[in-house]
């Protein structure tokens, strides 16, 4: 098989060693079979990594994003203005942003966002349904949210729900859960419920002490969705004087670091507003997984 010469490309700074982790560390790459192959696949990823780099240093090196067109109030507006300069087109596709690498910029907030995900389902009174925004679901939508809705309210008459740690209850008794499978859970429970109202907003279903899931991510939509998107070439983060290249990061990485609360949910949702369920990490998580800094 024919390959093109790799574009040449800067020799990459020193960088301190990636951040170990407790599991899942080991090789993500699929190996291949023979040396030639290898070196084939080995020239391509120079390639395309080769062609980042040059719209990279071309667009967006010592610049800063226009964000002078977008909405003031979208806090993703950075990201769009460096997908427009690195020549990318927006979409809703479940892989990686460019040649297999997934993008991010150095958000100056200091958390970057690794998934926004729906649950594969909600439950009310013990019945599972699918897909919050349907209109065919707005009526357990407004169940749902009458008896969940968290008093850290924003504005006075506000219900949204979110805001879950893992395995640690909130005052308003619902917690976030890893579960043996690695599927991921939020469940209610009554007596963990500081909530002053609690007996007026809840039915009678909820106030056993027992322990209700309201929501669940499946193991096999989490773990295809953060291969697909992160477990490909890797990633790569945009500063304005330098670009930096991480590993892949596989979902057994991923789910570990959320047991660990290196990665926490941060996501509230209004009874009126669309699904927000954004997983994240500090930044700090994401620059120690680089190897390589251009």
């Amino acid at each position: 098989m024919k390959v093109k010469e790799p574009m040449a490309v800067k020799e990459p700074m020193a960088v301190k060693e990636p951040m170990a982790f407790t599991k899942g560390c080991e090789d993500v790459l699929p190996r291949a079979e023979g040396s030639q192959t290898k070196n084939i696949m080995k020239s391509i990823m120079d390639e395309d990594r080769g062609e980042i780099i040059k719209r990279y240093d071309n667009n967006v090196r010592g610049k800063e994003l226009d964000t002078s067109s977008k909405n003031k109030k979208h806090c993703g507006k950075e990201g769009h203005c460096l997908e427009e300069a690195m020549g990318i087109k927006p979409n809703g596709k479940n892989e990686p942003d460019i040649f297999g690498y997934e993008m991010k910029n150095d958000t100056k907030v200091g958390v970057t966002t690794f998934i926004d995900k729906e649950p594969d389902y909600f439950n009310i009174r013990g019945e599972n349904f699918k897909g919050i925004s349907k209109k065919c679901n707005k009526v357990k939508k407004e169940e749902l949210w009458n008896n969940m809705y968290r008093q850290n309210t924003r504005k006075q008459g506000e219900k949204r729900i979110g805001g879950w740690k893992v395995n640690k209850w909130d005052i308003d008794g619902q917690m976030l859960s890893v579960c043996e499978d690695n599927s991921m859970t939020v469940v209610y429970n009554y007596e963990k419920d500081t909530r002053k109202y609690k007996d007026d907003c809840l039915e009678d279903f909820y106030k056993d002490g027992k322990d209700h899931i309201i929501l669940k991510w499946e193991k096999k939509t989490l773990e295809t969705f953060i291969n697909r998107k992160f477990n490909q070439n890797g990633f790569f983060i945009c500063k304005i004087d330098k670009i930096c290249f991480g590993k892949p990061i596989t979902f057994d990485m991923w789910i570990q670091g959320v047991k660990e609360g290196i990665i926490y949910y941060d996501g509230y949702s209004e009874l009126n507003g669309r699904w927000r369920g954004c997983f994240r990490a500090k930044n700090d998580f994401w620059h120690s997984l680089i190897t390589e800094e251009y």
